[in-house]
């Protein structure tokens, strides 16, 4: 058996399309036994459902704590579509579960826009959290971390997903659009979320645009230069822009 012809056969083994017999029939048998070599696909999949409940945790929990068993069939549905790939099994095993269950929706009415933003905040925190400290060359210094995620959802998602995840009785927050920030502080190094108000936005994207703090004034009545100002010290602050005050220059 070449060491090529294994690596070519083992994935297929691994995730359960090929029976241990017929991995044995093709490579030779194991000297643990069919038996014992049947269970490395029981591990993968043990272990595939543990980095899902780990990355996803308050999703995790609410799911589990409305609908019982419908984690499991979805952790099952899902490494059997997107068995990983790749090196680094945290990331490879749980990057297509946010699309994943965005598809799977139209076919399961069990799941709604709140699991879907669930997923979507908790992978953006693990991207907030696991990334490179230095900036990456595809992306352009524009004032802005790299590390920072903006979406709205439709409720405080993030507090929603920390608590369930804690303590599973948590309610689930009224509905009411939030823009939301997911970055790593650069103070503790954990993962941070901010809610921003409209001034933040707007000072966001002017220091993305490199414009000057009094071009914006205009974008929200009643805006002021010093409020643009104070605003972008908190931002500066935090760590989610970064880089030398705008100024207020036209």
């Amino acid at each position: 058996m070449k060491l090529a012809d294994f690596f070519a056969r083992a994935p297929d083994f691994l995730f359960g399309v090929q029976h241990p017999r017929a991995f044995e029939r093709a490579l030779g048998p194991s000297d643990s036994g069919t038996a014992n070599l049947g269970f490395y696909p029981v591990l993968v999949r043990r272990n595939i459902g543990k980095i899902l409940r780990e990355v996803y945790g308050g999703l995790c929990a609410y799911i589990e704590r409305e609908h019982g068993e419908l984690f499991r069939e979805l952790v099952e549905a899902y490494w059997r579509a997107h068995p990983p790939r790749g090196w680094d099994p945290n990331h490879h095993a749980a990057a297509q579960f946010p699309d994943f269950l965005s598809r799977h929706r139209a076919r399961e009415p069990r799941l709604t826009d709140v699991h879907e933003e669930l997923a979507d905040f908790h992978w953006s925190e693990f991207l907030a959290w696991s990334a490179l400290d230095t900036w990456p060359d595809e992306c352009g210094v524009d004032g802005v971390d790299h590390r920072l995620f903006v979406r709205q959802y439709s409720r405080r998602i993030p507090d929603f997903a920390r608590g369930v995840a804690n303590d599973s009785s948590t309610p689930l927050p009224p509905p009411t659009p939030t823009p939301t920030l997911v970055y790593r502080d650069p103070k503790t190094l954990r993962t941070a979320v901010f809610y921003p108000s409209v001034t933040a936005l707007v000072v966001l994207s002017g220091r993305r645009k490199q414009l000057p703090l009094a071009s914006l004034v205009g974008a929200v009545p009643g805006l002021t230069v010093a409020m643009l100002e104070s605003v972008e010290r908190d931002l500066l602050e935090r760590g989610i822009a970064l880089g030398p005050p705008s100024g207020s220059a036209v």
